[in-house]
């Protein structure tokens, strides 16, 4: 996957087979427990009972499959990354179609996850966290976007973090205006009560002079 700064980018082609790899796990998985259940079914049942079972059972399963097969595909091409000047934006989405702008001065981590198969593939997925963002912690939990199924992840890490040491962070920012608040709350507060003294000493003298 080529990847230039200010391009627009997508994951790698290969993305496609490990989700093809994962559907296929799948399908593997509940064909062990269905072909028992079939001839079990086909044993201790009429020969007419048994096509009607299995034709439904697996009529069932594998329209969901080749649903999921399509749309793969599709997922793949609604697929889009952007790293621009000030954040990065994010497009995904089949029928409802989502777009995420993470502004650099926010982002607080970037973890990269790799597991077993994605590994064998050379991908990667580059989960994004930020400020007010951090929660759940670990597998790209509490990420408020993720650069999925990228071969040249650690290229593109280091093109995310040159940008965010370039911005001051949210969070410091909100340190440093922190003590010019008080100290206007500390003023405001002064005054209130300087007032509030002079009504006091004004009422005092009236009730005197009285």
């Amino acid at each position: 996957m080529s990847f230039k700064i200010g391009e627009e980018f997508k994951p790698n082609p290969e993305f496609k087979q490990l989700y093809y790899i994962y559907l296929l796990i799948l399908v593997l998985t509940h064909l062990a427990i269905l072909i028992p259940i079939s001839i079990v079914v086909f044993m201790y049942s009429t020969a007419e009972i048994g096509i009607i079972f299995t034709s439904s059972v697996f009529l069932s399963f594998f329209i969901p499959v080749a649903f999921a097969a399509y749309w793969i595909g599709k997922y793949y091409e609604s697929i889009s990354y952007r790293l621009t000047a000030s954040e990065i934006i994010v497009k995904r989405g089949v029928w409802w179609k989502k777009v995420k702008f993470v502004p650099y001065n926010r982002i607080t981590n970037l973890e990269i996850h790799q597991g077993p198969i994605s590994r064998k593939l050379g991908l990667a997925r580059i989960s994004i966290q930020t400020a007010g963002y951090s929660y759940g912690g670990g597998q790209g939990r509490g990420a408020e976007a993720s650069i999925l199924g990228v071969k040249n992840y650690e290229e593109v890490k280091e093109a995310i973090l040159k940008f965010v040491r370039r911005f001051k962070p949210v969070a410091v920012e909100a340190e440093e205006a922190e003590p010019e608040v008080t100290a206007t709350l500390n003023r405001q507060v002064i005054e209130e009560l300087t007032k509030i003294r002079k009504l006091l000493e004004k009422a005092l003298g009236k009730a005197e002079n009285d």
